[in-house]
């Protein structure tokens, strides 16, 4: 995994923006991907003490190192963000196709949307 890159589009619903980032390949061996890699991005990347709810709150939607391979349960993404009820660790992990759209593609939401969109271009 030698100068692997590992794509992050950073989403900000509140300017309407996305700018994509990487994570070095030492970092990914690190904390390999999904939950792990969630948690680093959480709180290095994440403002300090957020209220979980606000919109400078991070939310993540990320893939594990098997996601989109023939592997059993593969298919899986996690959604990772601060909890409500603790302020510190709240996930998600889902079944599906969207973990393997997903993978390696992942995405750090901030910010709050003026209007609910499905426009799909």
């Amino acid at each position: 995994m030698d100068g692997y890159k590992f794509r992050l589009l950073d989403v900000d619903l509140t300017k309407g923006e996305t700018e994509t980032g990487f994570i070095g390949s030492e970092t990914i061996q690190r904390f390999i991907g999904g939950s792990g890699l969630a948690a680093w991005l959480l709180w290095s990347e994440g403002p300090e003490d957020p209220d979980p709810l606000a919109p400078e709150a991070h939310l993540l939607t990320m893939t594990g190192p098997l996601t989109g391979t023939p592997a059993s349960s593969s298919g899986r993404h996690g959604v990772v963000g601060r909890s409500p009820l603790t302020g510190f660790w709240g996930e998600a992990n889902v079944g599906g196709t969207w973990g393997a759209m997903l993978r390696r593609r992942p995405r750090l939401w901030q910010g709050k949307g003026s209007r609910v969109s499905l426009d799909q271009r």
